[in-house]
């Protein structure tokens, strides 16, 4: 991952982007990688998708924080294996009001914090915190969703939802127009080969490598 990247960090103090890694790493038994990996592939297919007001940096940005409302779940759930009871569901899905308000008090950009508290929003208006539809779901919402997904089916640390790579494509071509924005899941589909290469490049990288960046 190139450093212009990491250096968007420089928009917090030192102190602050230090904390902000070490508490995304411990934040979630998928840590800081995963919030890199959703990153990673949001920033891809921001560059391709060339939204007219956001660009791969703020995508960027926006997926690496997406899940840093998980430092207010219990780990006994967050890190639970097999079914949550109903009580443990509303824990996990008050994750993203509690992301927006860490963010909001980390950056002064409203659209990141939209952003991660949009994340679980689905376009058939099921999703959650607010039941959002179609367009009214965050640009920057809708492509950290389709990434989001897509490092959970393949990451082999969350076994429960593990895929193949094929298979996850499948299951982002079945949950296109219902799940996730179908333009989204068309542009992963149509560059799946070079964003494939930026997300195993992602999962390569180190914690500590990052902190000496910053």
């Amino acid at each position: 991952m190139p450093r212009s990247r990491i250096s968007l960090l420089s928009r917090l103090d030192t102190v602050s982007a230090r904390f902000l890694i070490n508490a995304l790493d411990k934040a979630d038994p998928r840590g800081l990688h995963h919030a890199l990996c959703v990153a990673e592939l949001g920033y891809a297919l921001a560059k391709r998708l060339k939204h007219d007001r956001f660009g791969p940096n703020e995508q960027w940005l926006a997926g690496l924080l997406h899940d840093i409302g998980h430092l207010g779940i219990p780990r006994a759930i967050s890190e639970k294996r097999g079914k949550l009871t109903a009580r443990e569901r509303q824990y996990v899905q008050q994750h993203p009001k509690l992301g927006k308000f860490l963010c909001d008090r980390l950056f002064e950009t409203p659209e990141t914090s939209r952003a991660v508290l949009c994340h679980h929003e689905r376009p058939d208006g099921t999703g959650y915190p607010a039941g959002l539809t179609g367009e009214d779901i965050p640009f920057m919402a809708r492509v950290i969703a389709v990434a989001d997904a897509y490092d959970v089916m393949r990451s082999a640390s969350w076994l429960l939802n593990f895929r193949s790579h094929d298979d996850a494509l499948e299951e982002l071509r079945n949950g296109a127009g219902s799940q996730f924005d179908p333009d989204v899941v068309r542009t992963f589909l149509k560059h799946e080969n070079a964003i494939l290469v930026t997300y195993e490049a992602a999962k390569k990288l180190k914690v500590e490598e990052i902190l000496r960046s910053i």
